[in-house]
């Protein structure tokens, strides 16, 4: 079995039928020969691959050699930025303080019921938006209730006129009885008298008689002068409740006068928070109302703002002060129509303190006429408006104004930085922007905007040329070209310009020669 398993040709040969004629065996020759042949077929091929591969990858070196354009020399003077340079004067003269600003009320008054009472009647002017002049009514409580208190105390009142006419007459007939009780008395110490001067000629009986007479008349007259002084002091109590009653009158005038409210000033109803037939009790709020004669403008100033106000006030002694602000005129606009100006003035702190975010000093600038007559109609600083304030002072008078510069706003970059050229190198300051003009430009016939700054850090001077083009990453030190049409700094700086380009492009030439 091991056998057949191991000879398996042998096995299929004896399976085969006995009918079938068994084919030749072949040779070893034959064999080894094919063999052979099978096997270079596969290296061939391989080989001739690789050649495949090798000669395409020489064709497409050639290729790209042979697409490839010749390297243009670059210029050498390209390597260096030029630069457009515009000359930097000293400033003198007036500046404008431009702020932003946002309208406050000047007024804003909460109106609440004085009295309580029923809603009896709320007039149509009584309603959030409208316009109302002073004393337009708005409200009307049920008056029915003072009404009655105050006849009732009216009442009172004329009780008191006749208590008071009563004791008046009372004191008039007491008066006339004292004169006569006066007079009897004198008649009976008269009497007296001459009894006794007659001595011995009367009996002591009617001597005692005599006497007793005088004494009675004298209690009369001091029983009249004292009902006098009662009621007298009787009538004075009674003027002092008459003057309680009249307090009473005045205070339900003064109550019946309060049922109806009205508008406190000239301004507009900016909420309105009872119906009518509600019930409101005293000091319930009713109206909200801004008084629109007078509008204030709420505005932020840095410490130089406010040292440049100080230093151009005639004010002196309010200028020194710390807490005080001198009086300042100050032009109001809206950006959106520049044309349009309000009138105001510079006149308190709004507070104490400085601002936490922006560290500035908030301020109060009053306008007294916030409606004005624009040509297009009237127009109105209202609550929430967006202006701006503008501030005008005098550099001459103040030593603030020494080291003030001018040039071009181009030169400013974002951050402040300004890129100026000393000796053909780039130089840089930081600069405070105080004020912005504009003008136009007779070549060009563009508007031109100037600044007007202060040297924060540098040693930007006037003289000096800043860079009015743009710059690609400059930094300090670098080499430029100044371009044509620049306002140079001086004549040496054009002559640096022509010799220094020159000898930048002839070094820049040789280099450029020895790398080829």
């Amino acid at each position: 079995m091991s056998e057949e398993h191991n000879n398996p040709e042998k096995t299929a040969d004896e399976s085969a039928p006995a009918s079938e004629t068994a084919a030749p065996a072949p040779s070893p020759d034959a064999t080894v020969r094919r063999r052979a042949k099978s096997d270079s077929l596969p290296s061939l091929m391989r080989y001739g691959l690789s050649l495949l591969i090798l000669l395409g990858a020489a064709a497409g070196c050639y290729g790209l050699i042979l697409l490839a354009k010749p390297t243009e020399s670059q210029d050498p003077t390209a390597l260096v930025p030029q630069v457009v340079l515009q000359k930097v004067d000293q400033y003198a003269g007036g500046i404008d303080l431009l702020v932003s600003g946002t309208v406050v009320p000047h007024r804003e008054i909460n109106v609440a019921a004085e009295v309580n009472g029923r809603v009896l009647k709320k007039y149509p002017e009584c309603l959030a938006g409208n316009f109302v002049k002073k004393g337009t009514p708005l409200i009307q409580i049920d008056p029915e209730g003072y009404e009655l208190e105050l006849a009732t105390i009216r009442a009172e009142l004329v009780q008191a006129d006749r208590r008071l006419d009563e004791i008046d007459r009372q004191i008039s007939g007491e008066r006339r009885n004292l004169q006569i009780a006066e007079q009897d008395y004198t008649i009976q110490n008269r009497e007296y008298d001459r009894s006794k001067r007659l001595g011995s000629a009367i009996s002591p009986s009617e001597l005692d008689q005599a006497r007793s007479s005088v004494n009675a008349a004298q209690a009369q007259v001091t029983a009249r002068t004292n009902a006098i002084e009662s009621l007298i002091a009787s009538r004075e109590t009674q003027v002092a409740a008459k003057s309680f009653t009249q307090q009473r009158l005045n205070r339900a005038e003064l109550e019946l006068r309060r049922t109806k409210i009205v508008a406190p000033a000239d301004g507009v109803i900016v909420a309105e928070s009872v119906q009518q037939d509600a019930f409101v009790r005293q000091g319930e709020l009713v109206v909200q109302f801004e008084n629109t004669e007078v509008s204030e403008v709420r505005c932020n100033l840095t410490t130089t703002d406010l040292d440049w106000i100080r230093m151009n006030s005639k004010d002196k002694e309010a200028a020194q002060s710390i807490y005080q602000l001198p009086r300042t005129e100050v032009q109001i606009y809206d950006a959106s129509e520049p044309d349009v100006v309000w009138s105001g003035v510079l006149e308190r702190f709004s507070g104490i303190g400085r601002d936490p975010v922006t560290k500035t000093t908030p301020c109060r600038i009053i306008v007294s006429k916030p409606v004005i007559q624009a040509k297009t109609g009237p127009r109105a600083l209202v609550r929430g408006m967006y202006v701006k304030c503008r501030i005008e002072v005098q550099t001459s008078s103040a030593d603030l104004g020494n080291d003030l510069l001018t040039f071009s706003e181009r030169a400013l970059q974002p951050n402040g930085d300004v890129w100026f050229v000393r000796g053909n190198s780039l130089m840089r300051s930081s600069v405070e922007v105080v004020d912005r003009s504009e003008w136009e430009n007779d070549e060009t016939g563009k508007m031109e905007v100037n600044i007007v700054a202060r040297v924060k850090e540098g040693d930007l001077k006037p003289g000096d040329a800043v860079v009015v083009s743009p710059l690609a990453q400059p930094t300090v030190g670098a080499e430029v070209l100044i371009a044509d049409g620049s306002e140079d700094a001086s004549g040496e700086a054009a002559n640096l310009k022509d010799s220094d380009s020159e000898e930048v492009a002839a070094t820049k030439g040789d280099d450029a020669e020895q790398t080829n």
